[in-house]
């Protein structure tokens, strides 16, 4: 099945392999609420394409210092 979004969020975060993957998502859906269902489930960014190179590079950084999931 295709997933979108949020479902697959939710299915990447259920798989015991992909369970602490830390997630940052690119998208050219400039929805609010969509974003912060993202955040809530656990998503550490959520950029908005174009993206600048230095959007990226700190996402990367906020990725990599935010604490692992715990859920």
């Amino acid at each position: 099945p295709a997933f979108q979004g949020p479902s697959l969020v939710r299915a990447c975060f259920e798989h015991p392999d992909l369970s602490k993957v830390k997630v940052i998502i690119l998208t050219a859906l400039h929805d609010e609420a969509m974003t912060k269902r993202m955040q809530k489930l656990g998503v550490v960014c959520v950029l908005h394409k174009p993206i600048l190179h230095g959007d990226l590079t700190l996402a990367v950084e906020q990725a990599l210092a935010a604490p692992p999931r715990t859920e």
